[in-house]
């Protein structure tokens, strides 16, 4: 992963929302991703709605363990 890309486009993020009115699901949905993969968009995504709103996220494998993220 890109985590510089992807760090850079986070501090972008919160430094906008702290003066955005609108929520993050809308903020995130106004945010290009150039130069991200889907796989990076995601992760991007978690981690910003982690920061914002305390979201957590999990998914379970194919052998039913929980995954979280």
């Amino acid at each position: 992963m890109q985590s510089t890309l992807c760090d850079k486009k986070l501090e972008e993020i919160k430094s906008g929302y702290g003066d955005s009115e609108v929520c993050m699901g809308e903020m995130l949905a106004s945010v290009p991703a150039d130069g991200l993969t889907v796989e990076e968009a995601f992760y991007l995504y978690i981690r910003a709605m982690q920061w914002a709103e305390g979201d957590r996220f999990f998914r379970w494998t194919y052998d039913g363990k929980e995954e979280r993220f």
